[in-house]
């Protein structure tokens, strides 16, 4: 949850300077400085590696999960899409920079507001039928952003968008939290 809430913090802080500049780089490498501190004063030992360069079996995983499997790679392509599509998207329906941050943070806050419960509901009910549920949703959220919503939308239309979206989709990367574990 503080990952979710360092990345809204992020977009959010983006409209504070140019993009295109140096500083804003400058600002993130000092935080990511800051925030390796306490992990560098840890004075446990790294645990050993024991797996002498076991290699990932693709067909042995496919056969012990099928859906996970599936699941988990399309988790990751929607992801990435929307994180590396989503500004190029926004800011071709007019968004400034402060839009295109707002619409992402959206996203963010989505699946921050949406991780328990969708968790919850992975907890309680049959797991591919939540990862369906959330695939569905996620694809009518993505529809009414293409097809529905004019050239010039309402900002708040594609923040609601953006967060349902977000919701279905950013859960899947919170460890113990999301219909794609």
């Amino acid at each position: 949850m503080t990952g979710l809430v360092g990345g809204i913090a992020g977009q959010l802080l983006l409209p504070a300077s140019d993009p295109a500049g140096f500083r804003p780089f400058c600002i993130v490498a000092i935080i990511i400085a800051f925030a390796l501190v306490p992990i560098a004063l840890i004075k446990a030992v790294a645990p050993a590696h024991e797996g002498g360069g076991v290699r990932i079996n693709l067909k042995g995983l496919y056969k012990q999960s099928p859906f996970g499997l599936v699941a988990a790679s399309l988790c990751g392509v929607t992801t990435s899409a929307f994180f590396a599509l989503g500004p190029i998207f926004v800011q071709r329906k007019g968004l400034d920079t402060a839009g295109v941050a707002l619409f992402m943070a959206s996203g963010t806050l989505g699946g921050f507001l949406m991780a328990w419960p969708v968790g919850w509901l992975s907890d309680r009910l049959d797991r591919r039928r939540v990862i369906i549920g959330a695939a569905i949703t996620a694809t009518a959220s993505l529809f009414t952003m293409m097809a529905l919503v004019p050239d010039e939308p309402s900002r708040w239309i594609l923040y609601l968008c953006a967060a349902i979206f977000g919701g279905t989709i950013v859960p899947s990367l919170q460890r113990g939290n999301g219909p794609c574990e």
